[in-house]
C-alpha cells in the first residue's frame, strides 16, 4: 500500500495549494460542492453526481496500486471536500476504500467487472466493514454466512449498516463467515437477486448518503467474487488508509469550524479568543501527525486510533466553538455554522465509534 505523500511541511494545515493540474480541478469541484451543501444536507439530492466528477477527475483512487498519485494526496482531497461538505467526503471515503479493496485484493475477473466503474464514480462504492473489524477485535461475530455452490457462493444475513446503499448497482465489499468458520471478504452489488435495503432512514446532516442495513437472502455471487480468505491480513491492510481518510475529513470539518469563528473576536467575543487559538494549535499539531503518519508505512496501529480519536474530537469542539462564536446567526437551520453542528454529531457515533476507539486505546495501555 502506498502512504507516502509529497505535501511540503510549509504549506497550509488547511487548504492544499499546488501546480498540479488536479489541484485546481479539486478546487472547482469544492466550490461546486460547497454550492450544493444545503441541498445535500437536507437530502434534496444525493452525493452521486459528487462521485461522478471527482470520477472524471481521476479523485477517487489516487494512491492505490493502479491510481495515479499517493494516498497523502487522496488525504487532500477528502480533507478539503469536508471543508465544504462532510456527506460528500463522507460518501467519496467510503468510494475510495472498495476501489482500493478491489485494486489491491481483487482478482482479474472481479477487478475488471467491477473497478473501472468505481473509479469512473458511475458506480458507487460502499465499504461495509464494522463488523469484520469488530470481529477481529472480538467484540461482534460477522452476520453474514457464506457456502460454495459449484463456481458460486451463496451468502445470507445481514449488514447492519454501511453508506453508498444506492440500489442502481452499488458495490459493497463486506465480511462473510463459513460454516468451517473461515471469514472472507466478497464482493456484491446491490441489484443482484435476494439483495433488501431497508428504507433510508432521516439522519443529520447525511440523508444523502444513501445510509442504512441491508439483508442478504440466497444471494448469488461468482467465485471469483471473493476478495480472500486472509481476513486478517486484509484487514491489517486496509485498515491505515481506512482511518487516515476518515482523519481527513474531521480535520476538514474542523477547518472549516475555525475558519467559520476566525475573525470574530471583537468585544464580548474576545473572551473566545484564547480558546480559538488553542483549538487551532490541536489542529496543526494533528496535521503534523497525520503528515507523519502517512509518511510512516509501519507505524503503529495505536498511533492511527489515537490520531483518528483525536481528530474526531476536535471536528466536535471546532464546530461547537464556532456556534458559540457566531451566536444566533449560526442557530440558524440553513446556516454552514448549523449544518457543521449536525455533520459533526456524525463524528463519535461513526464506526470505529469515539467508544471503540477509546476501548481499543485502553486495551493496549
Amino acid at each position: 500500500m502506498t502512504t507516502g505523500v509529497d505535501i511540503s511541511d510549509s504549506q497550509a494545515a488547511a487548504a492544499p495549494v499546488s501546480t498540479d493540474t488536479w489541484r485546481p480541478e479539486l478546487g472547482d469541484i469544492v466550490a461546486w460542492t460547497a454550492q450544493r451543501a444545503g441541498d445535500v444536507d437536507g437530502a434534496g439530492s444525493d452525493v452521486r453526481p459528487a462521485l461522478c466528477r471527482l470520477g472524471a477527475a481521476g479523485l477517487l483512487d489516487r494512491g492505490t496500486p493502479d491510481g495515479a498519485g499517493t494516498l497523502g494526496e487522496q488525504v487532500e482531497v477528502t480533507r478539503a471536500l469536508a471543508q465544504s461538505c462532510v456527506a460528500t467526503a463522507f460518501s467519496a471515503w467510503a468510494q475510495r476504500m472498495a476501489i482500493g479493496y478491489l485494486a489491491s485484493w481483487g482478482g482479474a475477473q472481479l477487478r475488471g467487472a467491477l473497478l473501472p466503474s468505481l473509479v469512473s464514480g458511475e458506480r458507487a462504492g460502499a465499504t461495509a466493514m464494522a463488523t469484520a473489524f469488530q470481529d477481529a477485535l472480538g467484540l461482534k461475530q460477522v452476520a453474514v454466512h457464506a457456502r460454495p455452490d459449484g463456481d458460486e457462493v451463496v451468502l445470507d444475513g445481514t449488514i447492519p449498516w454501511a453508506s453508498n446503499l444506492f440500489p442502481d448497482g452499488a458495490v459493497v465489499v463486506l465480511p462473510a463467515r463459513t460454516v468451517d468458520g473461515r471469514r472472507l471478504i466478497v464482493a456484491i452489488t446491490t441489484d443482484l437477486d435476494g439483495v433488501g435495503l431497508a428504507p433510508y432512514p432521516p439522519l443529520l446532516a447525511l440523508g444523502a448518503t444513501a445510509s442504512t442495513s441491508m439483508a442478504l437472502d440466497g444471494v448469488r455471487i461468482p467465485a471469483a467474487w471473493v476478495l480472500t480468505d486472509r481476513f486478517l491480513d486484509f484487514l491489517t491492510d486496509v485498515r491505515p488508509a481506512f482511518l487516515l481518510l476518515q482523519v481527513a475529513f474531521c480535520l476538514g470539518l474542523a477547518d472549516a469550524a475555525l475558519s467559520g469563528a476566525d475573525g470574530r473576536f471583537v468585544g464580548v467575543a474576545g473572551a473566545l479568543a484564547d480558546d480559538h487559538h488553542r483549538l487551532v494549535e490541536r489542529r496543526d499539531d494533528l496535521d503534523r501527525t497525520l503528515r507523519r503518519l502517512l509518511a510512516d508505512r509501519a507505524a503503529p496501529t495505536v498511533e492511527l486510533v489515537r490520531l483518528r480519536l483525536a481528530a474526531g474530537q476536535l471536528g466536535v469542539d471546532a464546530t461547537r466553538h464556532e456556534s458559540t462564536v457566531r451566536g444566533g446567526a449560526g442557530f440558524l437551520a440553513g446556516s454552514p455554522t448549523a449544518r457543521r453542528l449536525r455533520e459533526a454529531a456524525f463524528l463519535p457515533i461513526q464506526s470505529p465509534t469515539e467508544a471503540q476507539l477509546r476501548w481499543e486505546l485502553s486495551q493496549s495501555a
